[in-house]
């Protein structure tokens, strides 16, 4: 995921998916666990943000206008 590549942040979506869904079949009692886990990645994996990074889009920063041009001593 460090390199931007999508398919890393899907298989990640589908690990986790598949953890909750065994647990949920399997241990019925201690879902929220991995319930909670799928949706906080899903959070971050899929927000504006996370999106532009895998798309490749750049945010720079806005630079702020200089409004005095007192020399600093």
């Amino acid at each position: 995921m460090l390199f931007g590549f999508n398919w890393a942040r899907q298989l990640i979506f589908v690990w986790f998916a598949n953890a909750a869904i065994s647990i949920a079949l399997f241990q019925p009692g201690s879902i929220w666990k991995p319930v909670l886990l799928f949706i906080v990645s899903v959070y971050f994996l899929f927000r504006q943000p996370a999106s532009d990074y895998f798309r490749g889009v750049s945010h720079e920063l806005a630079e702020i206008p200089k409004t005095d041009d007192k020399p600093v001593a």
